[in-house]
């Protein structure tokens, strides 16, 4: 299993990396025109949102079982 997480992360980075290089200097238009690295900013901070505040949601359930969360607010 180890091994799996491992390649799929190298292979997510690798893929980045060569995105990235690839369209650097590409400039998005549209009503309000940004960079590449502007708009892959954006993009980042959009997935904070579902790693940082909706998986926790979603396994709380799993971690209120267990006495040491017992007291505790999932939205707390």
């Amino acid at each position: 299993m180890n091994l799996i997480i491992s390649v799929a992360s190298i292979a997510v980075v690798l893929i980045s990396v060569v995105i990235v290089a690839r369209f650097a200097r590409l400039r998005l238009t549209g009503t309000d025109p940004v960079a590449f690295l502007t708009f892959m900013s954006i993009l980042f901070t959009s997935g904070l949102d579902v790693g940082l505040i909706m998986f926790p949601l979603a396994e709380f359930p799993m971690y209120e079982a267990g006495e040491a969360y017992a007291f505790a607010n999932p939205l707390a």
